[in-house]
């Protein structure tokens, strides 16, 4: 059986890998650009991962929710049943009814853990395991979340 390809937003998401917070006062350029793609004010102490994943997105010509927020992306792109490779990974955070939550990009998973490529993981890009019981939604862009990329 054939492996299926990465997607090209899972290759742009691992490029970034070991981006961190900046420890002292001010924020990492970088996380700020997260930031920006998230449309959230450039200050790398405040939760970060759907950010990421706006940026991620845009850097691939996607669609993004274009939220901070990280269950905006319960509504994104087309529901999965299972994971998938890259498939946007939703999680609950502090209770299943509130409004935090976590996100990710789909990596792998065990009978009970799902792995997730994420911002503001550990307050670094970075691959991290979480209970499959935290899973609020799988999602997988549609055919109308891919943009024309921007010609010369």
């Amino acid at each position: 059986m054939t492996e299926p390809a990465e997607p090209h937003w899972l290759t742009i998401a691992r490029a970034e890998l070991g981006v961190h917070e900046d420890t002292g006062p001010g924020t990492n350029p970088r996380v700020a650009e997260y930031l920006k793609a998230g449309h959230l004010h450039p200050d790398d102490s405040i939760a970060w991962c759907s950010a990421f994943l706006c940026w991620v997105m845009d850097q691939a010509h996607m669609k993004s929710t274009g939220r901070g927020a990280a269950r905006s992306w319960a509504s994104w792109g087309r529901p999965l049943t299972t994971g998938r490779l890259g498939a946007v990974t939703v999680l609950w955070r502090e209770d299943p009814s509130g409004h935090k939550g976590h996100v990710g990009l789909w990596v792998k998973e065990t009978p009970d853990s799902v792995y997730l490529l994420g911002g503001n993981t550990g307050n670094a890009v970075a691959i991290h395991q979480f209970p499959k019981s935290r899973v609020l939604a799988y999602r997988f862009p549609g055919a109308d979340d891919y943009l024309t990329p921007m010609t010369p």
